[in-house]
């Protein structure tokens, strides 16, 4: 049976890639779906280290940070596992397609080349791809990876969206 990895948040990235919740949707929104469970993992640990360093506060009577309040640590992306029926209708207009895979590695995040790329994520929101992908880019870069072009991170529109995200029901 098929499993895909779900992203939820309300976060959202900014065409200048700053990130911001959005009010107009619920805490749990999907944020993209991820075909392995790694990438899906190294990519809502970096978000989450993105939001937690933009609103977290100084004490400065205490001398040491702030607890995130109720509604600061709700926005925090999370994963579940489902199987693809259940995003069926979600809007998967935005592929990152990529030969590149996070792997953890005695409890570090590092980066793989696979042999060939394909779809690994899929957004709603051209920005969020962009800014994930842009993400992957730069981590592979800093890890001294020499990336063929041809399997660098890109940002493709889907039609058909990759069968690892189609249930059994829905049809294209």
């Amino acid at each position: 049976m098929k499993k895909l990895y779900i992203s939820m948040t309300n976060l959202e990235f900014q065409p200048d890639g700053a990130m911001a919740p959005n009010p107009e949707r619920a805490h749990n929104a999907i944020f993209a779906l991820f075909q392995y469970r790694e990438d899906a993992f190294a990519v809502n640990q970096w978000m989450t280290a993105l939001w937690v360093k933009s609103v977290r506060r100084w004490d400065f009577v205490r001398d040491l940070w702030q607890k995130l309040s109720e509604e600061e640590e709700k926005i925090k992306p999370f994963i579940y596992e489902r199987e693809p029926a259940e995003v069926d209708g979600w809007p998967k207009k935005f592929g990152l397609q990529t030969g590149l895979r996070f792997k953890m590695y005695l409890a570090r995040w590092k980066m793989e080349i696979a042999d060939s790329e394909s779809i690994t994520a899929v957004f709603r929101r051209f920005d969020d791809a962009k800014a994930v992908s842009d993400y992957m880019d730069r981590f592979a870069e800093r890890a001294g990876l020499t990336v063929p072009d041809e399997l660098r991170p890109r940002v493709v529109s889907l039609i058909p969206p990759p069968d690892w995200t189609i249930g059994e029901e829905e049809e294209y």
